[in-house]
């Protein structure tokens, strides 16, 4: 008895994908390995009896991550924040995978088109037959851009240099992997001092993954 009730705990824990990620046919995948997407997410439910899903806000879904890179990631997200540096709210969520929600589709409506979709509808696929995954969620960075499509600021941007390198030394000093153009998101800002003092632009390092030793060292070499 005590072992089916601790069963019975640990199901409630997770919430059906279909019933938390609202995707429509117009949410396109981000990558090729896990399931990651932008889509409104249930943040809080509704009364019973009354329509719809609740309280919702649109975030950044990955699905399939390695716990490792999962973990490393949500604590550089609380360290930026220490640092002041711009940052946003991240978080784990624990669903079961319906079945529901086509996620192969999904990512063949990224720019790799149907290339993509053979590694998440596998990952995917294994994921239905577990009793649950856990899916780190990112509040969305709106108005941004990747640096590597990044043309310049109409009003200025002269702490555009200040905010890379802000950026660069903090994944070199966390041990991140793969620091490119792609792997950071910029968005403009208007009057940075609130006086008049100009436009410029925040920058966000985001998808850090946790190096290993041999890219440490080479690295720091």
């Amino acid at each position: 008895i005590e072992k089916r009730e601790a069963k019975a705990l640990e199901d409630s824990l997770y919430t059906l994908d279909s019933d938390i990620f609202l995707v429509d046919d117009q949410t396109v995948g981000l990558g090729f390995k896990n399931a990651t997407f932008v889509c409104d997410v249930v943040v809080e439910k509704g009364v019973a009896g009354e329509e719809g899903k609740g309280r919702t806000k649109k975030k950044f879904v990955k699905i399939g991550e390695d716990p490792l890179d999962r973990e490393f990631q949500l604590a550089c997200s609380k360290f930026r924040k220490a640092l002041g540096m711009t940052s946003l709210e991240s978080d784990v969520v624990k669903v079961k995978v319906s079945g529901d929600i086509d996620y192969g589709e999904i990512a063949s409506r990224g720019t790799g088109g149907e290339s993509w979709r053979p590694k998440v509808e596998a990952k995917m696929e294994k994921a239905k037959l577990m009793r649950g995954v856990e899916a780190l969620i990112v509040d969305v960075f709106e108005g941004a851009k990747r640096l590597s499509d990044f043309d310049g600021v109409g009003g200025g941007g002269g702490n555009l240099g200040f905010e890379l390198l802000k950026v660069l030394l903090f994944r070199k000093f966390v041990g991140s992997k793969d620091t490119n153009c792609f792997n950071m998101m910029v968005r403009e800002i208007l009057d940075l001092t609130g006086e008049g003092g100009g436009d410029g632009v925040e920058i966000l390092s985001v998808d850090e993954g946790k190096a290993n030793e041999k890219q440490v060292k080479d690295k720091m070499g």
